[in-house]
């Protein structure tokens, strides 16, 4: 038999602010206690509240308590394994102090005279600091005397702020340039979670996520090792001789989406239709072959820091521009639908299909064609005219050459009563 002795704590109040600058924090106050399991001290989340305007208001044991303030508290608790950040701990805990003495019994109980304590928090700053360079030793870190020092490098800084199933929504707070040395440096930053990426001449050194805590912070970031991509270029097994052949770097943004494209280089094909490209930097890239007015295509790759990468291009056949109007008589009707399908009668023919393409309110159309043979038919709804309902159509043939890079094809419409 055991006796067991329960106390009712309604608990003590602690209310107060959370400043950064002066400015008010959006954060996390949890209120923690360590409780002994096995002579560890194991933390144990209590009360918490989500500041408003910075402010708020906790309420807490007896005992040594932390206010914990936490960052993106929807990457989940640090005490259950989450990745929210601690921007900083306030220990109740100083016996000499008015407002950080432990909280007592009479307080947490609510027997005193004053079951209150006003808190406020400032948080710290984060200043961050490093080197942008090339690695000569293949050795962890910068080394002054033997790596190179990258030059006028641009550091770009974002500042995450919330985190969704969308990904992480980012606010750039700065962009620095490195010095001869390839030193960066900036101060006074709000902690936290930063989203940081180095680049040289708008191509992408490095990307990645850091942690800013509040005092000195240094992150060091050096060029990737450079890659080459060559192949050969083809149309149905024959190498081409004298396809041009550009290579597209794919800048992406912090989210991994389409930012823009940066010509890299351009060759021309040898009489074998081999083609290579040397000191590129890794990422995404687009090849883009033609030699027109015959051959076309473009190709996506991917390319791993310090790899040799063969790719060999299938050229398709350029594709023609083929532009009208869909007419009857001397009037030009709109919102026809045009159908072009294969004209399967003819061997080997090179069209593909495209339908549903529609006129605009001045009867013309624009579509792109690979060469071949069609079957072309259009339609419009039923529409009335003079109380008599009326479809408009119309069945024809194109053929396009592989010569022909623009082509003018109008659509003599039939008019059926129905």
């Amino acid at each position: 038999s055991a006796v067991v002795i329960a106390k009712y704590y309604e608990g003590a109040f602690i209310n107060g602010s959370v400043t950064f600058n002066g400015d008010p924090v959006d954060a996390d106050v949890v209120v923690q206690k360590n409780i002994s399991h096995y002579d560890t001290l194991i933390p144990i989340d209590h009360d918490f509240m989500y500041t408003v305007d910075g402010k708020f208001n906790v309420i807490v044991p007896a005992g040594e308590v932390t206010l914990q303030i936490r960052r993106y508290p929807e990457l989940g608790s640090p005490v259950m394994g989450g990745r929210a950040f601690i921007l900083k701990n306030v220990t109740f805990s100083d016996p000499n102090s008015s407002v950080l003495a432990p909280i007592s019994e009479e307080e947490s109980m609510r027997r005193s005279n004053n079951n209150e304590r006003i808190v406020n928090i400032t948080i710290d700053p984060a200043n961050l600091n490093g080197y942008v360079y090339i690695d000569k030793d293949d050795a962890e870190g910068y080394n002054e005397s033997i790596d190179e020092p990258i030059e006028g490098a641009k550091v770009f800084l974002h500042e995450a702020t919330e985190f969704s199933e969308e990904g992480v929504s980012t606010i750039q707070r700065e962009v620095l340039t490195t010095d001869k040395n390839g030193y960066y440096n900036t101060s006074d930053l709000m902690p936290g979670l930063y989203m940081v990426r180095s680049e040289l001449d708008d191509l992408v050194i490095k990307d990645d996520m850091i942690s800013l805590f509040p005092g000195d912070n240094s992150y060091n970031m050096s060029k990737p090792k450079l890659s080459s991509v060559g192949g050969n270029v083809h149309y149905k097994g024959e190498a081409i001789e004298g396809v041009d052949v550009q290579i597209v770097y794919q800048k992406l943004d912090l989210n991994g989406n389409f930012e823009k494209q940066i010509p890299v280089s351009e060759l021309t094909t040898n009489v074998d239709g081999s083609y290579s490209f040397s000191s590129l930097m890794p990422g995404e890239y687009k090849l883009n072959a033609f030699k027109l007015p015959e051959y076309a295509v473009e190709a996506s790759i991917t390319i791993a820091e310090d790899e040799t990468k063969i790719f060999n291009i299938s050229l398709n056949l350029a594709p023609t521009s083929v532009s009208g109007y869909t007419q009857y008589g001397d009037t030009n009707k709109d919102n026809i639908t045009i159908d072009f399908n294969i004209d399967n009668g003819v061997e080997n023919n090179t069209a593909e299909v495209k339908t549903g393409i529609k006129s605009n309110s001045e009867g013309f159309y624009e579509v792109i064609l690979q060469p071949g043979s069609y079957n072309v038919t259009a339609e419009s709804e039923i529409v009335n005219e003079s109380g008599v309902n009326v479809r408009y159509t119309f069945t024809g043939s194109l053929k396009i050459e592989i010569t022909d890079i623009t082509k003018t094809y109008n659509i003599a419409l039939t008019r059926e009563e129905t």
